[in-house]
């Protein structure tokens, strides 16, 4: 275990050790959460399509996250009356 201090920016760095083991590389993205106990929760942050909340082969159309099935859907004009 290691013990860290939050420095004047609010951050900390992760131990290397962890950071190799957990294939943590730098830029990579997290959502941070707390849970009701009060401990500060990291998970790999993964793109969700902004239609149907999918994080499955999610790619960018206009800077906007869209999966490979909601694109297939648009691109042969379903949904457009819906």
């Amino acid at each position: 275990m290691a013990f860290k201090k939050v420095n004047k920016n609010g951050g900390f760095t992760l131990p290397l050790e962890m950071r190799r083991s957990l294939n943590i590389n730098p830029g990579d993205s997290f959502e941070v959460t707390y849970n009701s106990h009060g401990n500060i929760l990291l998970k790999r942050y993964a793109a969700r399509c902004i239609l149907c909340g999918g994080d499955s082969g999610v790619d960018y159309f206009k800077g906007k996250p869209v999966c490979a099935s909601c694109a297939a859907e648009l691109s042969k004009g379903k949904g457009a009356a819906e």
